[in-house]
C-alpha cells in the first residue's frame, strides 16, 4: 500500500507548503514504520436493497438518510464495509506525544492517510467484485456523514459482527476504538454512472472544507 506524501501534508493542513526537509524527512520516516508495523484489517458483504422513501433496508433494519437514499438510487444491493488498522497505530501516536509535538501530527495525519489509502484499495477489490455480478459501484458513505446518525453505527456492528471479525468497538460517544477504523456503505447499481468512487470530489463541502483535496476556500 502505498501513503501519498500530500495526503499526508493535506490532513497535516500543510497541503500548499512546498519542499521542507525538515517536515518531508519526519514524513517519511514515519510512513516507513507504519508500513513496516502497522497491518490493517477489513471485512465487507454484500446485501440486496430495499427501500421505502428516505429509509433503505439491509436484512429488514431500516437506516434511515435523504442524502444515503439519494446516493443509493438505482441500486439493487449495497455492501457494508468495515477497516481499520489496528490498536497499533493508536499506540504509535500515543508514544509520538512523550517525544515530539511535531511527529504526534505526523503520525496522525499519516495514520489518516494510510486508512484512507486501504479504503481507496479495498473499494477497488469491491469494484472488482461487484463487475462479477454485473453491477456498478457508488462512493463510499459513513455513518455520521450528512444525516445519516452516528446511531448506524449500532446496527452496522452488528450486521457485519465487527468487534467478533476485526476488534474494533464503539465508545460511549459511538466512536470507533481502535479510532483509525472506518465503515462504509457503497451503493451497487446495475447501471454506470461513472461515480467517482472515492476522495473529496464527492463531497458538497469540498470548495470549503480545509483538508479538501480543492484546497478550500480562498
Amino acid at each position: 500500500m502505498n501513503i501519498p506524501v500530500n495526503e499526508v501534508k493535506r490532513y497535516l493542513g500543510a497541503a500548499r507548503i512546498g519542499e521542507n526537509s525538515q517536515l518531508d524527512l519526519m514524513i517519511e520516516k514515519v510512513i516507513h514504520e507504519l508500513e513496516s508495523r502497522i497491518i490493517p484489517h477489513h471485512i465487507y458483504r454484500f446485501f440486496p436493497l430495499r427501500f421505502e422513501e428516505n429509509t433503505f433496508y439491509v436484512e429488514d433494519t431500516p437506516f434511515h438518510s435523504s442524502a444515503l437514499s439519494r446516493n443509493l438510487k438505482g441500486c439493487t444491493d449495497v455492501v457494508m464495509l468495515a477497516c481499520t488498522l489496528g490498536p497499533e497505530a493508536d499506540r504509535m501516536v500515543k508514544r509520538a506525544e512523550i517525544s515530539s509535538i511535531l511527529e504526534a501530527a505526523v503520525t496522525q495525519a499519516a495514520c489518516s492517510a494510510m486508512i484512507e489509502a486501504y479504503g481507496n484499495e479495498l473499494n477497488q477489490q469491491i469494484k472488482d467484485d461487484a463487475a462479477s455480478r454485473n453491477l456498478y459501484c457508488r462512493p463510499r458513505f459513513s455513518p455520521g456523514y450528512g444525516d445519516l446518525s452516528l446511531n448506524t453505527q449500532r446496527d452496522f456492528f452488528r450486521i457485519l459482527n465487527i468487534t467478533k471479525e476485526l476488534g474494533i468497538t464503539l465508545n460511549d460517544s459511538l466512536l470507533m476504538v481502535p479510532t483509525k477504523s472506518v465503515t462504509a456503505f457503497i451503493g451497487c447499481s446495475p447501471v454506470n454512472q461513472n461515480c467517482i468512487l472515492n476522495g473529496c470530489e464527492e463531497c458538497n463541502m469540498n470548495t470549503q472544507c480545509v483538508y479538501s483535496r480543492n484546497g478550500g476556500s480562498e
